[in-house]
């Protein structure tokens, strides 16, 4: 059982030691709070609320940093497939509070933004 299910399974599991063989790659493990801290770097700094077997690329990309094994300058790309709307049940459970609804007006938008994510956007 795994917050990044759909990537924890054997269905794709062939699939990617091919790509990882072919590709002289590499292959690591990261957990799930690290997977969960990807899903909100990513939103955070990007506005891309990715799901969470997509971001599981980010985190192991931001794990290979910490450990050295990747440059800070170098580049490097991640795909994500899949939007974290597509199992919210999933990251519901890890939300400090659930988003309340708000008016659709610009102005609570931005509100909104400013408050839960810290986000400063102006007003029109």
């Amino acid at each position: 059982s795994s917050v990044a299910f759909s990537i924890a399974s054997y269905v794709s599991s062939f699939q990617a030691l091919e790509a990882i063989r072919e590709s002289k790659g590499i292959a690591l493990t990261v957990s799930e709070r690290q997977i969960i801290e990807a899903q909100k770097l990513l939103a955070s700094y990007e506005g891309i609320y990715g799901e969470m077997a997509s971001v599981s690329s980010v985190a192991g990309v931001k794990k290979l940093i910490e450990e050295g094994e990747i440059g800070r300058d170098e580049t490097v790309l991640c795909v994500i497939t899949s939007t974290g709307l597509k199992f919210q049940d999933v990251t519901a459970k890890f939300l400090q509070e659930q988003p309340r609804a708000i008016a659709p007006k610009w102005e609570d938008f931005v509100a909104f933004l400013n408050k839960q994510y810290g986000l400063q956007l102006k007003n029109k």
